[in-house]
């Protein structure tokens, strides 16, 4: 199995959230960079653990209220992004690791790929290990990937690339990691009007509290003039748009390419094809927020 030749940490619990985020606030204080433990290094290498945690029962309470921010609707099987929330503690974890390279707060999400393998009932019990790979330029900085499994007994049911961009130097000769993504978002006639607080909503939810999703204020102390939906809420909540069209197994991989702000409306639009349906997010003057393929596994 991919990632099997790290190190392997097995966790007994999901890691706390709160604790986390101290630590992954500490980096950006001015002058906190100096203290032993916190300094990010200039690396061309990632941490090499592996993280596990076993047995974990999705709760069904947080399910409903996932689905409710989402606009999933009501059913026997997990939305195929609900396991990414309960990975997102060991993401952070190995965000806030010593010899990670970027600093956890104000890393963009850009990218992310998720393989549906089959439905996962609501009652199955998950293993779950996520590690970091392929630290890659990019034209706006640099990025690396995160990727996450899931499975059910000795089978991988879920899969997870999610890739992250440290904003800095660019380098102009990278190639388009989204050349399998159609070229612009569909037009469609689903508009959505996003409050000012669905952000937070989001965060409570999903346990991502970045500051670039929460208030204007805390989102220009890392470079956005006002805060942002996140990306998977995005994501999220195009997969709920096209819940009846989705085959059982598949693949789904998005782009996010302009952030929306908040409060803000966009529209959503998907144009199906031979085994794949092409999907996307607009802004009202028709730049591409989001553009996505789902393709049938």
């Amino acid at each position: 199995m991919t990632g099997s030749h790290r190190d392997t940490r097995v966790l007994e619990t999901s890691p706390s959230l709160g604790s986390l985020y101290v630590k992954a606030a500490l980096p950006s204080i001015p002058g906190a960079g100096r203290l032993p433990g916190l300094a990010k290094p200039d690396t061309t290498t990632l941490p090499t653990v592996r993280l596990e945690l076993h047995d974990i029962e999705p709760d069904p309470d947080h399910i409903d209220s996932y689905r409710e921010v989402c606009g999933f609707p009501t059913r026997s099987v997990l939305p195929a992004t609900y396991p990414h929330l309960l990975a997102f503690p060991l993401h952070l974890t190995l965000m806030t690791d010593p010899a990670f390279p970027f600093a956890p707060m104000g890393t963009v999400h850009i990218s992310n790929r998720i393989e549906q393998r089959r439905p996962i009932d609501v009652s199955e019990s998950l293993d779950l290990s996520v590690w970091a790979e392929r630290l890659a330029p990019h034209r706006r900085g640099r990025t690396v990937t995160l990727v996450s499994q899931a499975c059910v007994g000795d089978s991988v049911v879920w899969r997870d690339e999610t890739v992250l961009l440290s904003r800095g130097p660019g380098h102009d000769d990278t190639s388009d990691v989204h050349a399998d993504l159609p070229d612009e978002a569909p037009r469609g006639p689903s508009l959505w009007t996003l409050p000012s607080d669905l952000g937070r909503r989001y965060a409570a939810v999903s346990g991502d509290r970045n500051p670039i999703h929460l208030y204007d204020v805390t989102a220009r102390a890392f470079g956005f003039r006002r805060h942002i939906a996140h990306g998977m809420w995005t994501k999220a909540r195009c997969l709920a748009e096209l819940h009846n069209r989705l085959p059982a197994s598949y693949a789904v991989e998005v782009a996010f390419r302009k952030p929306i702000a908040l409060p803000g409306r966009v529209t959503f639009g998907a144009r199906p094809g031979d085994a794949q349906i092409d999907f996307g997010v607009r802004s009202g003057s028709g730049s591409a927020h989001l553009l996505g393929r789902a393709t049938s596994l």
